[in-house]
């Protein structure tokens, strides 16, 4: 490579790129398959490359982004390494395909917290702020003692809820450990 190709290209031609096929390969690269999603086209070429293939995902970004409508997922490997690809590959679904997942240990599922009682109060006491505000503004603009009186109320019982959620341990739920004997973890009153 001459001066002027080194200015250009300051990688090398022949330098792969960071996890996938080299700037030359890439032109004489080919397409293994068409992934249905980017995680299955990373997937597949992080198991080739663990094989010693140069595999690379590539649109998986726009997949991602625009729902697939301009190109699928593609996984490319130098043209070179085609065939080899494809056995390995195949290796890799055989392989996949004789194990017997009912007897994999996978642990236990983790536990999962239930969801806090006080969502629907949280959700009233937002809408009741801009209720409260819509009521009083109507109020002194009309000039309605009534209406700023239910507005002041409405706004003043939003501000209250909000408070006393706020101060509470953890958001107005009860936690697991405060619960009752004889209860089961978990459950609110």
């Amino acid at each position: 490579m001459d001066e002027a190709e080194a200015q250009q290209n300051p990688r090398g031609a022949h330098e792969p790129r960071p996890g996938g096929v080299g700037d030359a390969d890439r032109s004489r690269s080919a397409e293994l398959l068409k992934a249905r999603n980017a995680f299955e086209a990373e997937t597949i070429a992080a198991a080739l490359r663990g094989e010693g293939i140069e595999a690379m995902a590539v649109n998986t970004l726009a997949g991602t982004m625009l729902s697939y409508d301009i190109d699928m997922p593609r996984v490319i490997v130098p043209a070179s390494q085609l065939e080899d690809a494809r056995v390995a590959l195949d290796r890799l679904q055989m392989e996949a395909g004789r194990i017997d997942w009912t007897q994999v240990e996978v642990g236990e599922a983790p536990a999962l917290a239930p969801a806090p009682p006080t969502r629907w109060a949280w959700t009233i006491a937002f809408l009741l702020v801009p209720a409260g505000l819509l009521v009083l503004s109507l109020g002194t603009n009309r000039g309605d003692g009534m209406l700023q009186i239910i507005g002041g109320v409405v706004l003043f019982a939003a501000v209250v809820m909000c408070a006393a959620m706020m101060l509470t341990k953890d958001g107005g739920a009860r936690s697991a450990d405060a619960d009752e004997p004889g209860r089961p973890p978990g459950r609110y009153k």
